[in-house]
């Protein structure tokens, strides 16, 4: 395969430019003229945004990113060589991750959070296949005709539908080992737009529950939200112990970070 930068595109759901310039755009990624890219600002829910993405660009690897992910340099190396490791072992992929898990609870991926202040590597041979991927970076591949649900409500849960998607209809979906800073705020508690989300997917997927996500699981065992509701309240609450002070933020400069995590 040539340079795949010709084959990318970059999507992002907007509504915070601060966040966007600090984070998205500070990416060696970005930077490239050869990298398609599309924001959208104002969507309803992100089936909206991203679907006008997959309209206004052309590129056949798709790639879904947070506003506030950081790509390190030759990040796109990375996701070129996994690529044609699928394409060597013959596997019909639609979807690409950076941080997921398997229907057995193996996690894969390498990523920094802010949020949560460390760096998340468990040891994991990429590609890997797995049930759900993080929102973070979702990598469609155009030709599979694979796409986000347009009524998913809100801004959740749609990495673990975009694999159900894709395994419905015939392909798999894998974790790979391309690290970025996830440059986010601390979560304190998965709101209202979640239980939406969630009761969607119960409905939607009822046939195939439980489904594994990298914070619980969908399933017909209908405490299941509020155990994940209480276990996000306590990481929030231990933020606030002696010496932690209180909850944890982005950080100013994602690419000194970047450096020195060693990602670039």
């Amino acid at each position: 395969m040539a340079s795949i930068l010709d084959e990318l595109a970059v999507i992002a759901a907007v509504n915070r430019e601060d966040v966007l310039a600090r984070d998205l755009m500070a990416s060696p990624l970005l930077a490239s003229d050869r990298v398609e890219r599309f924001f959208c600002r104002g969507a309803r829910n992100i089936g909206e945004a991203y679907h006008a993405g997959v309209e206004n660009t052309a590129a056949e690897y798709m790639i879904f990113a947070h506003q506030d992910v950081y790509f390190p340099d030759g990040w796109h190396l990375a996701l070129q060589q996994a690529i044609e490791t699928l394409a060597q072992k013959g596997e019909n992929w639609a979807v690409l991750g950076c941080f997921g898990i398997t229907a057995e609870g193996v996690k894969g991926g390498h990523v920094w959070s802010s949020g949560l202040q460390r760096e998340l590597k468990p040891a994991f041979q990429s590609p890997l296949e797995v049930c759900c991927l993080d929102e973070l970076v979702l990598v469609v591949r155009r030709s599979s005709g694979v796409r986000f649900d347009r009524e998913l409500p809100h801004f959740h849960l749609y990495g673990t539908d975009i694999v159900q998607i894709a395994r419905a209809a015939g392909y798999t979906s894998f974790v790979i080992d391309a690290p970025v800073v996830h440059n986010s705020d601390q979560i304190f508690r998965l709101d209202q737009g979640y239980r939406q989300a969630y009761d969607y997917m119960y409905r939607k997927w009822q046939d195939d529950l439980p489904i594994k996500t990298l914070i619980g699981r969908i399933s017909h065992d209908q405490k299941a939200l509020r155990r994940v509701n209480r276990q996000a309240m306590s990481r929030y609450l231990r933020s606030f112990l002696p010496g932690r002070g209180g909850p944890n933020r982005g950080v100013d400069d994602p690419v000194a970070l970047a450096k020195r995590l060693g990602f670039q």
